[in-house]
């Protein structure tokens, strides 16, 4: 770290040897108790400290003690570099006198938490990791017991019991503190998914839904709308900029030149580090308490900037760790849906009142279904695969869809849907230039039970030309019936040359024998598996199995519901599976999916991994390899080298994608148990009976890296798996 005066190792501390607690000539047992019910030592221990006076030398020797250990760390380190020196300095001060007063004998229990809670706040906002808290308290506990020999004799060990309970109490209510600002982050992201379903204009609902994006860390928002050459903004909440707004709003279409032209998922500025910036700029970020800025795209359906949200931070790293930023990408994600809806109430909308099953009818005769088309994607190269074409009503200004006017038709609307949707797909991917991917359509169930237009159907493709490669078919998996005419249906068209995917897979009873008994050339896992990635790991065992049996099968594999980047990352860092959903791209005309490429804040093309969730996921794929090379060739399995965690390519990107020192731990202590299970195995204990102890440490593992994205308790993992096991 640059700078002497934030180098602990080049201050004047302490040789050592001197007593920490100086005896106090005023002492005299006052024995003053807690409030609020009692404290973290017994009331009659307290008066002990009333005679204890701490000596401030000592004191400054624990506290760069920590800074020393804070500096050891890399995420420590940028913390301790974006400091001026006095900013330094007055923190070495407040946390000595915070330390000091820990010792204090009229300290009580709710002043404590007060206190711990605030400093815990103060911490969250830096991005010190847990860890490196955890540590600094066991060294502040130990600092402090150094002098406890100058104690009158009998004293120490009551003093070293008072010491080690408040301590632990400041790391518990700070623990807590963590633990409940990630909490708020996941209810944030809850909120905006119910605002999503709810519609209404966009002003009114942008104005309430910035405020509750303020955290202690962010400290104000804004909501630009990028058109070239006349940014405006739309909406604020909290502090922003003391700069004249043309000004701002000039500089800012210069800085965020190259996110706009998609070369960069977002922008993260700490604008103290950087003086680049006209100091008229700087000096209104300074004004009003500004000290980094993260500017994340809120895309359109094809994925290009529709708005820029902007995140104004109150320390200068708020947007340097990466569970922040994987974070407001999400919350970014989440705007650019709430937007979509708000626009043109083409999701979830709720038809008027007047509009009957009658309406719908007319709306389907008169010419009113508009197809749109969602992309399904190879993760690896970007590339489209398929896409799915999706059936829309026009109603007016409103795209009506599926779960509202389907409940209306019959089977004869059912028909006439499908012929109209299919003509409207041929038509409309005949773009001059554009070679259109593979096309999807739904075949309801509805219209698979009317065995005359299925068997006529092959034929009827045939003689209009539509070629197999350009059109496949979708059937859902939960609905088919056992009838031995349908299955020839498929078989027929199936024959010609067209695919067929099993749709929503997982979500009936009998979807492995409809693996078996169908003729489908791949799968498509309910999104109900999927969705949940984003806040957990608990689905990944499921997933991971319904891919595996398909590529035993030779089957394709796509992932519906793809909502956030960091569920691409999760299932393209184990390739052999396509993606569906949001986070790629939402539903689009025929000409925007022209124009679509995939957006960078996707992640979709790698590399991967890039965040802990595909680091972790590619763990759990070979957690399978390893199972399944146990049951046949655990022979040549090498264990001294998977006994040797550091030679996995993996262990070396656990601290740069975000990952602390207890993950590198875990993973180390996973690798080892891996070469164990494989000597078991070879000395005849069977591979089922290793399964538990597999899945127990692949829970410690998963309950750190679930910890560190979401704050969750690795207790909480490790113990729900147990609970859940036992249940089977």
């Amino acid at each position: 770290m640059s700078g002497s005066s934030r180098d602990p190792d080049k201050r004047s501390v302490p040789s050592g040897g001197e007593p920490l607690f100086r005896p106090d000539s005023s002492y005299e047992t006052r024995g003053e108790g807690e409030t609020g019910g009692g404290g973290p030592f017994p009331e009659d221990l307290q008066g002990v400290l009333s005679g204890l006076s701490p000596d401030p030398a000592h004191l400054e020797m624990a506290v760069l003690s920590f800074y020393r250990l804070l500096l050891d760390s890399e995420e420590g380190r940028l913390i301790l570099e974006s400091l001026t020196p006095e900013e330094f300095d007055h923190l070495k001060t407040r946390q000595a006198a915070y330390l000091g007063r820990l010792l204090s004998s009229d300290l009580h229990l709710s002043e404590h938490i007060a206190m711990a809670r605030e400093v815990g706040l103060r911490h969250w906002a830096y991005g010190i990791p847990l860890s490196l808290l955890a540590q600094g308290a066991e060294l502040y506990e130990r600092a402090l017991k150094v002098a406890l020999a100058g104690l009158p004799e009998g004293r120490s060990a009551i003093v070293s019991e008072i010491l080690t309970r408040r301590i632990q109490t400041d790391m518990s209510v700070q623990t807590a503190v963590y633990e409940e600002m990630e909490r708020k982050r996941a209810e944030l992201l809850e909120s905006l998914e119910r605002t999503i379903a709810q519609g209404g204009e966009e002003e009114p609902v942008l104005a309430s839904l910035l405020p509750t994006l303020l955290d202690p860390q962010v400290g104000g928002l804004l909501m630009v709308d990028p058109l070239p050459g006349e940014f405006r903004l739309l909406a604020r909440a909290g502090m922003v900029p003391g700069t004249d707004e043309s000004t701002f709003l000039a500089w800012l279409e210069g800085v965020l030149g190259e996110l706009l032209l998609e070369k960069i998922p977002e922008l993260c500025l700490s604008l103290r580090q950087d003086a680049s910036h006209p100091q008229e700029i700087l000096a209104g970020f300074s004004e009003a308490g500004i000290l980094s800025l993260g500017a994340f795209p809120v895309a359109d359906r094809v994925g290009r900037p529709q708005k820029i949200l902007l995140f104004f931070g109150k320390t200068p790293l708020v947007f340097s760790p990466a569970r922040n930023v994987e974070h407001w990408r999400r919350v970014s994600l989440h705007l650019g849906e709430v937007l979509a809806r708000l626009e043109d109430s083409r999701f979830h909308a709720s038809p008027p009142a007047s509009a009957t099953g009658q309406e719908f009818r007319r709306l389907l005769l008169g010419g009113a279904l508009v197809m749109q088309y969602q992309p399904i994607v190879d993760p690896i190269t970007g590339r489209i695969v398929k896409v799915e074409a999706l059936a829309r009503l026009r109603d007016g200004d409103r795209l009506l869809s599926p779960g509202e006017f389907l409940p209306a038709f019959g089977q004869r609307q059912l028909r006439m849907l499908f012929d109209q949707g299919l003509s409207r797909v041929v038509s409309d991917l005949e773009i001059p230039g554009f070679e259109a991917p593979p096309c999807q359509l739904n075949l309801p169930t509805e219209i698979l039970e009317d065995l005359d237009w299925l068997g006529s159907l092959p034929d009827r493709l045939a003689d209009r030309e539509i070629s197999p490669r350009r059109i496949g078919f979708e059937i859902l998996e939960s609905a088919l019936v056992d009838d031995p005419r349908i299955l020839r249906g498929l078989h027929a068209l199936k024959e010609r040359g067209y695919s067929l995917l099993l749709d929503d897979v997982g979500s009936g009873e009998s979807s492995l024998l409809r693996m078996v008994t169908l003729p489908v050339d791949g799968i498509k896992i309910d999104q109900a598996f999927v969705r949940p990635l984003a806040r957990g790991f608990s689905n990944l065992d499921m997933i991971f199995s319904l891919m595996m049996l398909a590529l035993q099968r030779g089957l394709s594999c796509v992932a519906e519901g793809v909502e956030t980047p960091g569920i691409v990352d999760a299932l393209g860092s184990v390739r052999n599976i396509l993606l569906q959903g949001y986070a790629i791209a939402r539903p689009m005309s025929a000409e925007e999916l022209s124009l679509w490429t995939p957006p960078p804040a996707s992640g979709v093309g790698g590399p991967y991994p890039h965040s802990l969730f595909g680091w972790y996921s590619r763990h759990i794929s070979r957690l399978f390899g390893v199972f399944n090379a146990l049951n046949t060739i655990s022979d040549v399995i090498d264990s001294r080298r998977l006994e040797d965690g550091m030679q996995c390519p993996l262990h070396a990107m656990v601290i740069p994608i975000g990952g602390d020192d207890s993950i590198v731990e875990a993973h180390l202590v996973w690798h080892r148990n891996y070469a164990r299970f494989v000597e078991m195995a070879r000395n005849g204990v069977s591979p089922q009976d290793l399964w538990p102890e597999m899945q127990r440490s692949r829970r410690i593992l998963q309950g750190m890296v679930e910890k560190r994205l979401f704050g969750r308790s690795p207790e909480q993992v490790v113990r729900g798996g147990e609970e859940g096991g036992s249940r089977k």
